[in-house]
């Protein structure tokens, strides 16, 4: 299961390049692998990976003590991905990506915080391989955060300014209009 998590992320990385420089399929491929991580996660995969990599160590830990530590992983795969489609909405420009990223992250500090003083007081590498796991998506949800709106679009599109000035407008103004033109230029550029 782990060697699946590192996988996704090393296409994550490279599908983000894909969308950044416009190469066709970007967009699908980046929410595709996104939103597998993000199931992934949601499903319990991450929890396998964390405990120790294996179905099996996951479900006889589970039966062994099915306390905190397996609750914590649980409810740490639904934080993870709201935080992974906090990050898509975001770099993909969707409305309320920034609002879905901010709550990611707030769920994130609590996983991390809750982590950090478990294995502060039990040292088991469990919470550790949280933490590992939590703090670069923190990381990633502030840093995308602190670009300023509108950023990534600028870059992609920097070699386009016609595009750009009517994605602004109709950013501004959403009618049907604006729209039309938008597909337009957009058709223009492939």
């Amino acid at each position: 299961m782990r060697k699946v998590e590192i996988i996704l992320t090393v296409l994550l990385v490279i599908f983000f390049f894909g969308y950044l420089f416009l190469l066709p399929g970007g967009s699908i491929f980046l929410s595709m692998v996104i939103g597998i991580l993000a199931c992934f996660y949601l499903l319990g995969g991450g929890a396998i990976s964390i405990s120790g990599g294996s179905v099996t160590s996951f479900l006889s830990q589970k039966n062994r003590n099915a306390d905190r530590p397996t609750f914590l992983l649980l409810v740490m795969g639904v934080v993870f991905s709201i935080g992974l489609v906090g990050i898509q909405f975001i770099v993909l420009s969707y409305p309320g990506g920034r609002f879905i990223g901010i709550v990611g992250l707030a769920l994130l500090s609590g996983i991390s915080l809750i982590s950090l003083l478990l294995w502060s007081r039990e040292k088991q590498g469990l919470f550790l391989n949280i933490l590992k796991r939590s703090i670069p998506l923190m990381l990633l949800i502030i840093l995308l955060n602190l670009l300023p709106a509108g950023s990534i679009e600028r870059f992609r599109f920097r070699n386009y300014p016609e595009y750009l000035e009517v994605l602004k407008d109709f950013q501004e103004n959403p009618t049907n209009e604006n729209y039309d033109l938008l597909k337009e230029k957009r058709k223009r550029l492939k």
